[in-house]
């Protein structure tokens, strides 16, 4: 008993969808894959990272340097520091130069034993990406460190970063760094200015 062969069905193809992700079996060449939606990466997998999003907004960080000018400062030093997004930053985009960015927040010991508090106000950023190999930030903030332990001493000051961007998540430094510490009597600031390089891997 012979049935009647169906008409064909004609199926639109729709932006949505990808030629599949596999080729058609070369032993049956009658079997057609599943296609792709690619329409799943915006609303099910959340945003897609691009080159140039914020790094991730807590940060390990480890420099070694020698005191410039002033009172000799550690040579070695760790923190660990939180990144916060306070308010958006003024940005220049053909300049490429941010205004007023980031706010940090930083806990670290030096290899003198110690342990201090800082916060670092980002005034200037300047994003060079076209000229190197890696991109590399240059910025400039005001800071404030409290030394902790062995006792408090405020050192208010400011420093200048370049930040070589290795990875999304590793970078090298390089820090020329300037703080006040009052003298002994309380009537006088004496300035330090230091130079670094370091390390910094964010999670």
């Amino acid at each position: 008993m012979s049935l009647p062969l169906p008409e064909p069905v004609a199926l639109p193809l729709t932006s949505e969808y990808g030629p599949g992700d596999y080729n058609v079996p070369p032993s049956n060449p009658d079997t057609a894959m599943a296609k792709h939606d690619l329409s799943l990466a915006a609303t099910a997998g959340g945003r897609v990272q691009r080159d140039g999003d914020d790094p991730p907004p807590n940060q390990a960080s480890a420099q070694s340097g020698t005191t410039i000018v002033g009172p000799q400062q550690a040579p070695y030093q760790m923190q660990v520091t939180r990144t916060l997004k306070l308010v958006p930053p003024l940005k220049l985009e053909n300049l490429h130069l941010d205004f007023f960015g980031d706010t940090q927040v930083s806990i670290g010991l030096d290899s003198q034993g110690t342990l201090s508090g800082q916060v670092a106000q980002n005034l200037l950023t300047a994003h060079f990406f076209r000229n190197w190999r890696v991109p590399v930030d240059t910025t400039l903030a005001a800071i404030y460190n409290q030394n902790i332990l062995p006792k408090l001493v405020p050192q208010p000051g400011g420093q200048v970063q370049a930040e070589g961007k290795i990875t999304k998540t590793f970078s090298v430094t390089f820090t020329i760094q300037g703080v006040g510490t009052n003298s002994e009597d309380g009537k006088s600031r004496v300035w330090s200015v230091t130079g670094a390089g370091g390390i910094i891997t964010y999670f």
